[in-house]
């Protein structure tokens, strides 16, 4: 919330809403890679090929993995929801 309201200044409010979403389904994507495929953060550093190679595969052919996208959309749907709670509550109580 605190970057949306510094980006608030040089960007429309649609345009910080869209960017929000997109990033918490990414994040579902990146809750996925940890935990089904069990990547890491420091595989960036250490196996960046690897990580690539997945990652391409699931976008190159996204009906062989449904589960990939399956996880990915209801982890991003739930990440959106409780974002959209705590974003709301705080306008109520401030």
């Amino acid at each position: 919330m605190d970057i949306e309201n510094l980006f608030s200044r040089y960007i429309s409010k649609i345009a910080i809403r869209s960017i929000s979403i997109f990033f918490l389904f990414l994040s579902g994507f990146g809750i996925y890679l940890g935990r089904f495929l069990r990547w890491n953060s420091w595989d960036i550093l250490s196996n960046p090929m690897g990580l690539f190679a997945d990652i391409a595969d699931r976008f190159v052919n996204p009906f062989v993995h449904p589960r990939t996208w399956a996880f990915t959309i209801l982890i991003g749907i739930m990440l959106n929801l409780m974002y959209l709670s705590f974003k709301m509550l705080r306008e109520k109580v401030l």
